[in-house]
This record gives C-alpha cells, structure tokens and sequence, in this order.
C-alpha cells in the first residue's frame, strides 16, 4: 500500500461493544495514523487516559501521546 499522503486527522468517534472491540479499534487506527503521520484523536474511555496520538512529527520513532486532565 502507497502511505505517501501524510498528515490526516483521524478520528474514532465512538466505541462499538466491550474492551476487546475497543482495544481492536484503537489498534487499528493507531495502525493507520502511523503509517500516515497523523493525528488521532478518540472519546472517553473508561480504561484508556491519554485522548489523542500525534505522529506528526519528522522522527519516525517520536509519538507525542498527549494526556488530558480528566476532573
């Protein structure tokens, strides 16, 4: 597959069924944002603390994981 286009923002919108799913959707789209260098954002989870990936950068081996303050 040609991974040429670069810089997207992706985005899960929801989470579909239990952990396993989630876990399986999650995979998936950090797949893709990597191969892409982009960004991917998801909802709330009950599991999950960071809200976002960036693999925007040049390096291919820097991911800034952003972490969101939860209240």
């Amino acid at each position: 597959m040609n991974w040429n286009k670069t810089g997207y923002r992706l985005r899960i919108t929801h989470w579909e069924g239990r952990l396993g799913n989630n876990i399986q959707q999650l995979c998936c789209a950090l797949f893709v944002a990597e191969k892409t260098k982009s960004l991917l954002t998801y909802p709330d989870h009950a599991i999950l603390s960071n809200k976002m990936f960036d693999f925007t950068m040049d390096s291919q081996e820097v991911c800034n994981v952003v972490k969101v303050a939860t209240p």
